[in-house]
């Protein structure tokens, strides 16, 4: 892969994800089921979240939420992935990279 000008530069890069319910219906049986909460402030919620779900395309990664221990390990497996990503730890690939005379 060609190396963009500047690259080198950028460290810390930040990648984005977006928790989407797994289906509109969930979020208002959720409604129902609190009771929390004035009608009204459940309602501005939904509206800001189907804002929110129209811009998926802006983030790097998207999780459904299923179910609590799926998303854990998903959310697990993007920040490993991200920990490692090759522009992260070059500075720890380098000395490698020397002492096969690379």
């Amino acid at each position: 892969m060609p190396k963009r000008p500047g690259s080198s530069e950028i460290k810390n890069v930040q990648r984005t994800f977006q928790a989407l319910p797994k289906l509109a219906g969930s979020a208002s049986r959720e409604r129902d089921s609190r009771g929390e909460d004035r009608d009204e402030v459940i309602d501005r919620r939904l509206r800001d979240a189907a804002e929110e779900i129209r811009r998926y395309r802006d983030y790097h990664y998207v999780l459904i939420n299923r179910e609590l221990s799926e998303s854990d390990a998903i959310l697990g497996s993007i920040v490993r992935a991200e920990r490692v990503r090759r522009t992260r730890i070059e500075e720890q690939i380098r000395p490698i990279l020397e002492s096969f005379q690379v």
